[in-house]
């Protein structure tokens, strides 16, 4: 099954979806909204067979922050990039660890770098900042100050 088979599935089953666009034959983006995620992703993993998420990061456009996901079928040799837009001001997704552990961690890191809460994440201790960190370094608007630096 190509990219372009899946899209038309997709544009089937959630008529209201945002965006798709198809790279090449093997490689797609989709965009969706963040209320549709757990059931879109639920999709791709339990119909789709969409079984593997290989990465997950924040990206933050200045207006607004977006969570990639890269999801890979093996059955079908297809890679979806899940883009969900997020509003700067508090912004919160549903945590995808239920569907794929290898969310855990990607979670985390996004959690801290970027400030975005991942609802139902089972565990978001944080990985790289020291406790006590009220900072996101990979905001666009964080300015790094290293006067306190000898």
């Amino acid at each position: 099954m190509t990219a372009e088979d899946l899209s038309k599935q997709l544009k089937e089953q959630y008529p209201d979806i945002e965006a798709i666009e198809i790279q090449r034959p093997a490689r797609m983006w989709v965009t969706i909204q963040p209320k549709d995620l757990i059931e879109v992703s639920t999709y791709l993993k339990d119909t789709l067979n969409f079984d593997a998420l290989t990465s997950l990061s924040g990206v933050d456009r200045r207006t607004n922050l977006e969570v990639v996901y890269m999801l890979w079928s093996t059955e079908h040799k297809v890679v979806i990039l899940l883009r969900v837009p997020l509003p700067k001001e508090s912004p919160s997704l549903r945590s995808v660890t239920g569907l794929w552990s290898a969310a855990d961690w990607h979670e985390r890191e996004t959690s801290e770098m970027f400030g975005i809460d991942f609802e139902g994440h089972p565990d978001m201790r944080l990985m790289l900042l020291p406790e006590g960190s009220e900072f996101h370094p990979l905001l666009k608007s964080f300015k790094y100050d290293n006067k306190g630096d000898k």
